[in-house]
């Protein structure tokens, strides 16, 4: 059972140990402080070993349990029938058949230890009915699973932050406290700037420390957060947390990119509205990083977009050394007071000399930061003379800085050399063995210690350590974190520290494989300053084609086709990296306006695949053959399962697309009946979502309601709002189609309610359409007219014809034939454009009343004929009908 990655390297040796707790809470660099972050509780005592070990061997129990899908069973007997059960109707990747191997190889929950079968292979496959090799395939399917789920539970990428709280009073700081507090007590949000190390954060970290309900700290640090899917991702996390999930659905929805920021904005005002009871209160620290209004980038100017939303609906104390964005409040910080500042001298040198004492005010004038560090000076032993000596001498801190450097031992050196280079906060575990070292650099006030353990360098430092070490050292110190966070499931920070070293291939090697997830987990703007600046002159074959695909799924993300389509495919072996590289040039080539190389890419895309799929037929096929002489036969069909549900979705949206309804509807029950067989819950929802479409464009609400309703309860289940919304917004355009104007309106306008509060324009502008189609219908031509208003101001092309068909008909029964005529003929001219057949059919139907009664007879006849011939196409039989009617109408009269 080899591992894929070290972090599954991690999850496996505590799964070979799961009894074990002491051993993993020993030994495993998952079971810290550092990993668990707020799966851990905070207490005044340290967690021993076993605590923090069981406490990770519970959570990686519990998302085994996710592969039961429903409550454990309560006796063995009922487990092992289900899951034998699951395993012969679903296969051998059955989920409860899974937890059923995991159980009995590694948890033994439900099998105490001396009970048969023992937690051996051979007793295990025997109890099984399998092999030796198709169960340690097995292991290798589930195992990483469990690291997936456990990873995506933790969530390491977004560890919230939390600052150092001084355990002492703050000398000269009560009454600016005082101010902070009331501040944000009362929901105002808040300026406090000041100069460098005169105590800002400090003061900050004490009004966030004593703050009653949830609160947020995030410190900016330039290319690693700066950017809004990192500051998003972390709040949506937060939120998410504290039980406001709205934000977070959104983000994962969206697969990683923020798409419309004033839709992400929408749920973050949406999941505070639901904390309204319980504020919290939000810190941003270093604010003035995000640069000035010259130097700054895209990304920063979303980032304050946010940060200044934000401090609009919450208490915020934005913190750098100049204010950033406007607040109603702001305090500035300045050094403290003669008088402060003797108070804060005597206290750090206590029993000093008078004379050094007054030096040190005068070299400091009154800066705390600075104060303290030389205060860490004197206590580390410098005898007053030379620290006298040395202020008199200098005129900047670097010569301090070298002072306290010069006594620290190789050991300590070598630790903060380590500490250094880490870009966020530092995991103390990493240090065990030196806990002297670290207390008495703690007690110089080069490093903070934060209430769950973890670590910060000072700030005057990393930068300047760095400086100090010989390439070598700074080198195999960013190898040794890259190999800590690779293990620690941080696989994009791991990237940029094997990045920093040249490691490039490593850097692909580390990234590749989870690209999906932490592209999904908002890492690419991180991502992309690395990847972008690798030269493909220094890679292998195999890993050139994985950067060029890394590259071009983060450019079209980006929105920077422009980059994609400067690359060319050449000598590439064919493989699903060619094929996806190729695709994603066809997608660059149409979004730049270069149909003809979009074909052509799409063609080379289609031809690469044709390739791999004959040769993956052949696998599959010797694959299968193999499975059946083993006697797997579940396993067997459960690969054409896959394959037969991928095929039937794929059919019915191409025939949705050509507007038959009726071959679209019958392709999708097959979809849903091999995912029902495949147990794939996802996969049923969206197929049930599909299908109350489709019956509610033919007009069977009995099968629209029923399928949506399926899919809504998944969606509530799930906790995906967007999703459940969705469903609700078609299903008011389901009853416009079946004539039941009244639920349109109640139902419509419920869920018109949620996508207004996140500014989702595409939904805003279809639901009002549906709603003013329902007012329409009602005679009430006013409401019509203003919902049909409101769905043309979001200037969606596709819902501009829906719009102006509603509009039409309102000023034809006004009795305003030309503005009429004119609104219907645009309508027209949209739906052609967007080859919306099921709305052009309408349109075309309306304006042919209008030539009627206009005595026209031969272009009413042209537009009926077109719009019956539409309906027929849909297999909109009652329309065709209706339309037939008039259209012989129309033909007598013309005769």
């Amino acid at each position: 059972m080899k591992p894929n990655t070290l972090y599954e390297k991690q999850v496996r040796s505590v799964l070979a140990n799961y009894s074990d707790h002491e051993w993993i809470g020993k030994n495993s660099s998952l079971a810290t402080p550092y990993f668990l972050g707020h799966f851990l509780p905070l207490r005044s005592k340290k967690l021993t070993p076993s605590e923090v070990g069981g406490q990770l061997a519970k959570l990686i129990y519990s998302v085994a349990k996710e592969l039961w899908e429903q409550d454990l069973p309560e006796t063995r007997e009922e487990l092992v029938n289900l899951a034998f059960e699951a395993r012969d109707r679903d296969g051998s990747k059955s989920g409860k058949f899974g937890f059923l191997l995991l159980e009995l190889y590694f948890f033994r929950e439900y099998f105490p230890s001396n009970l048969y079968p023992q937690a051996k292979v051979e007793p295990i496959v025997a109890y099984t009915a399998s092999s030796r090799t198709r169960f340690f395939g097995y292991l290798n399917h589930f195992v990483p699973l469990i690291a997936s789920k456990l990873r995506s539970m933790v969530q390491p990428s977004f560890r919230l932050e939390e600052p150092y709280v001084a355990q002492s009073e703050m000398v000269g700081r009560g009454e600016s406290l005082s101010y902070l507090r009331g501040a944000v007590s009362s929901g105002q949000s808040i300026n406090l700037f000041g100069h460098s190390g005169v105590g800002k954060t400090s003061i900050a970290s004490a009004v966030w420390s004593s703050w009653p309900s949830a609160k947020f700290w995030y410190s900016i640090r330039p290319k690693v957060n700066d950017n809004s899917q990192s500051l998003l991702f972390s709040l949506a996390h937060f939120l998410h947390l504290e039980g406001a999930p709205s934000l977070w659905h959104q983000l994962v929805s969206d697969k990683g990119r923020v798409a419309d920021l004033n839709l992400a904005i929408g749920c973050l005002k949406d999941d505070l509205t639901q904390l309204s009871e319980q504020t919290p209160l939000f810190c941003f620290d270093e604010v003035d990083l995000l640069g000035n209004i010259e130097g700054r980038t895209e990304e920063q100017d979303r980032v304050l977009e946010i940060l200044d939303v934000l401090g609009s609906i919450a208490p915020v104390i934005f913190i750098g050394q100049q204010a950033v964005l406007e607040t109603s409040q702001i305090l500035r910080l300045t050094e403290l007071s003669p008088s402060d500042t003797t108070k804060l001298l005597n206290k750090e040198f206590s029993g000093a000399d008078k004379l050094l004492i007054q030096k040190v005010g005068e070299w400091s004038k009154g800066n705390p930061r600075i104060i303290k560090l030389i205060a860490a000076l004197y206590n580390s032993g410098v005898s007053p003379d030379d620290l006298t000596k040395l202020l008199i001498g200098s005129a900047s801190t670097r010569p301090i800085l070298e002072r306290v450097w010069k006594r620290l031992t190789t050991v300590q050196k070598e630790m903060v050399g380590i500490m250094a280079v880490f870009r966020g906060p530092i995991p103390a575990d990493l240090f065990e063995q030196h806990a002297q070292e670290v207390a008495h650099l703690i007690r110089l006030g080069l490093v903070n210690s934060q209430r769950r353990g973890n670590l910060v360098l000072d700030g005057h430092f990393p930068r300047w350590v760095s400086n100090l070490m010989l390439p070598e050292q700074l080198e195999a110190n960013h190898l040794k974190v890259a190999e800590l966070l690779e293990e620690r499931g941080e696989f994009t920070e791991s990237a940029w520290h094997y990045f920093k070293v040249q490691e490039f291939e490593k850097v692909i090697d580390v990234w590749y494989p989870f690209l999906d997830e932490e592209i999904e987990n908002g890492r690419i703007n991180v991502a992309a300053e690395f990847f972008r600046a690798i030269s493909t002159k220094k890679l292998s074959q195999s890993h050139k084609e994985k950067l060029l695909v890394i590259r071009s799924e983060i450019d079209l993300l980006l929105g920077r086709a422009e980059y994609l389509t400067e690359n060319k495919v050449s000598k590439w072996a064919d493989s699903y990296e060619k094929a996806t590289f190729q695709q994603n040039l066809a997608k660059a080539s149409s979004m730049t306006g270069e149909v003809f190389l979009a074909e052509k890419y799409s063609r080379d895309a289609i031809d690469t695949l044709a390739k791999l799929s004959r040769k993956e037929g052949e696998i599959r096929r010797w694959r299968l053959t193999m499975m059946l002489r083993e006697g797997d036969l579940a396993e067997a069909k459960s690969d054409i399962d896959h394959i037969k549900y991928q095929y039937e979705l794929m059919t019915a949206i191409y025939f949705d697309h050509c507007g038959k309804l009726d071959d679209a509807a019958v392709h999708l029950s097959n979809a849903l009946e091999v995912a029902e067989l495949m147990n794939d819950k996802d996969a049923i929802a969206k197929i049930k979502h599909e299908l109350a479409i489709n019956f509610g464009r033919r007009g069977d609400m009995v099968h629209a309601e029923y399928y949506s309703n399926h899919a809504m309860d998944w969606y509530k289940h799930k906790g995906d709002r967007p999703g459940l919304e969705g469903t609700r917004a078609n299903l008011a355009g389901m009853y416009l189609q079946s004539g039941e104007f009244e639920k349109v309106i109640q139902i419509g306008k419920k869920a018109l309610q949620f996508f207004e509060k996140v500014k989702n324009t595409g939904w805003i502008s279809s639901l009002s359409y549906n709603i003013a189609e329902a007012y329409y219908e009602l005679n009430q031509l006013d409401l019509a007219q203003k919902f049909a208003h409101k769905a043309m101001m979001t200037e969606d092309n596709f819902i501009q014809p829906y719009a102006l068909y509603t509009l039409g008909l309102v000023d034809h029964k006004n009795n305003v034939f030309e503005d009429a005529l004119k609104k219907l003929s645009q309508g027209i001219d949209y739906a052609d454009a967007n080859n919306d057949i099921f709305i052009g059919a309408y349109l075309r139907r309306a304006i042919a009343n209008l030539y009627f009664e206009r005595e026209q007879i031969h272009d009413a006849v042209r537009y009926l004929e077109e719009s019956r011939d539409a309906f027929n196409e849909m297999s909109l039989h009652e329309e065709s009908k209706t339309t037939q009617e008039l259209l012989s109408t129309f033909k007598l009269t013309e005769a």
